[in-house]
């Protein structure tokens, strides 16, 4: 991929990026769902007793802030390219990549969980609400790349915060 400014990529290198910050996001989200758990419900550790950690609401909320945002940063890596004809079949298979990952570690997350998600069950652990996050970010991602794909397929584009 080649953009106005000479900089080059390699699929490898659009990919293993793509990945890193999908990868990136999802890993804050856990630690959003395990400082939401452990700020709001109580969750227990591995010993059986309830986690205390000063500072945990004010940390799940800056979490659960940044979570969203970095799950919409793998889409933006394309904004200087999105309306470029050449250039949309490589935007579709990135795209296409963060789709399919973000349902993979969706299902991992729920299977790790359990195969259950019951969010008001009390006493459940840290790592349980870690994979709850997880699911809800690899939704959100997948929510994304499809709403980009249909974007870029009817030639729309990237919504920006900036614009007036």
């Amino acid at each position: 991929m080649t953009s106005s400014n000479s900089v080059r990529y390699t699929l490898f290198e659009d990919a293993a990026g793509m990945a890193g910050a999908q990868l990136f996001a999802v890993v804050v989200s856990g630690l959003a769902g395990v400082a939401w758990g452990i700020a709001h419900v109580g969750a227990i550790g591995v010993d059986g007793y309830p986690i205390q950690m000063p500072f945990s609401g004010l940390l799940a909320i800056g979490l659960v802030v940044a979570a969203p945002v970095l799950s919409i940063a793998p889409v933006s890596r394309y904004t200087l390219y999105w309306m470029q004809p050449n250039q949309r079949s490589w935007i579709a298979t990135r795209l296409g990549q963060m789709l399919i990952m973000a349902a993979a570690m969706g299902l991992v997350s729920f299977a790790l969980a359990g195969g259950t998600v019951d969010p008001f069950t009390p006493g459940q652990g840290m790592m349980t609400w870690g994979e709850y996050a997880i699911m809800i970010s690899c939704a959100v991602q997948a929510v994304i790349a499809a709403f980009a794909m249909v974007l870029l397929r009817l030639g729309i584009g990237l919504p920006d915060a900036l614009d007036n």
